[in-house]
């Protein structure tokens, strides 16, 4: 008979994960750190996770999650464009600096594992839905392009993990500030409410 899994236990060695993977690194991190920072013993790993290259992807994952999560929610419960597309930055910027640990021990095995990829697309695809329906964004001064104006999204995206996540500590408070404030004069400059264009599809 097989033997029951719990979810909670498995939660704690994902969140565990996060934080091991990010303080040390993928390559120097071993199933006993993250055994160890769980209390729990490195063969119970084993039972969830057949071994350190799975773990780091549900980890990723899961850190992944939480920020569509948050992000859709802002989408769904904001209705006026230009406060929507602050509140996700804000919203994105400060889990950026949360997770700034894990940005930096996580990005390069990510990125040899492909994992970031479908999360880019996923945040432009879901970004595009919900401007077009409320009005016109233009990109990058890009206008009736949504395939360009993904492709530019996800660059951006990658552009500024990359940016951080070498980023030394002592400079990555300064650095997120100011990509954000950056981010924020672009993109605000990009949405067109319907209003501002007289009402015009």
């Amino acid at each position: 008979m097989s033997r029951r899994l719990d979810p909670g236990k498995r939660h704690l060695i994902i969140r565990t994960a996060l934080q091991v993977f990010g303080a040390k690194g993928f390559s120097d991190t071993t199933i006993r750190d993250i055994a160890s920072s769980a209390g729990i013993a490195a063969g119970t790993i084993y039972t969830y996770f057949t071994d350190k290259d799975e773990l780091f992807r549900h980890s990723f994952e899961y850190a992944w999650d939480e920020f569509h999560a948050g992000m859709e929610h802002i989408l769904e419960s904001e209705p006026d464009v230009e406060l929507s597309v602050t509140r996700i930055i804000d919203f994105g910027f400060d889990l950026l600096f949360d997770l700034y640990p894990l940005v930096r021990g996580m990005y390069t095995q990510a990125n040899l594992q492909d994992l970031l990829s479908p999360h880019l697309e996923r945040l432009s695809l879901v970004l595009e839905k919900h401007f077009s329906s409320r009005s016109s964004l233009q990109i990058f001064g890009i206008v009736d392009n949504p395939e360009l104006q993904r492709f530019f999204l996800k660059l951006m995206t990658a552009g500024i993990l990359s940016t951080v996540s070498q980023t030394p500590p002592e400079d990555v408070k300064p650095v997120i500030a100011e990509v954000k404030q950056n981010l924020l004069r672009g993109l605000q400059r990009g949405v067109r409410s319907d209003a501002a264009a007289g009402g015009c599809p």
